[in-house]
């Protein structure tokens, strides 16, 4: 556990430097993917107000290269709520999904560091898995209940590889 190798191309610059964890090679830098949550007709951009979200969105691809798998560290959202409450049985979820599957989800409701209007960011704890590799993977935001629409969604995967 610990030991690290460079992988070079052919004229020996550095590509990437891994890690062994004791099962598996992990790229030593946490990599992120950020996207911008759309649906059909709303056309939703990162960091730009285009119209609101008051469906569920349509599944953004998450391009993690072509390796083995995939070593999930963390899931974030943000958005901002148009007008109403989040609550415990009225909210959003974040799905991070292998092809049709949800692996992983982050649920944004109340209680979550008190943000229930306005701006909110959620990010969960550390996940730490290790997913095998199989050629798509994306997210998606869905309602649960009747969440107030909201603004500008954006999310972030934090990974890193694994041979």
């Amino acid at each position: 556990m610990g030991d690290y190798w460079d992988e070079q191309i052919d004229s020996g610059s550095k590509i990437l430097q891994w890690i062994w964890d004791g099962n598996n090679w992990l790229s030593r830098d946490i990599l992120q993917r950020s996207a911008g949550v759309m649906t059909s007709g709303q056309n939703i951009l990162v960091g730009g107000v285009i119209g609101l979200l008051s469906s569920n969105s349509e599944d953004i691809p998450i391009d993690t290269g072509n390796v083995r798998s995939i070593y999930l560290v963390s899931l974030s959202c943000g958005f901002k709520v148009n007008s109403g409450n989040l609550s415990t049985s009225h909210y959003w979820r974040l799905n991070f999904k292998s092809g049709a599957s949800v692996v992983q989800s982050l649920d944004i409701k109340v209680g979550d560091n008190n943000e229930t209007t306005g701006n909110v960011r959620k990010t969960s704890s550390a996940i730490n898995i290790v997913y095998a590799h199989n050629g798509r993977y994306n997210l998606s935001l869905t309602k649960h209940g009747n969440p107030p629409d909201i603004i500008s969604p954006t999310s972030m995967v934090e990974y890193r590889l694994v041979r």
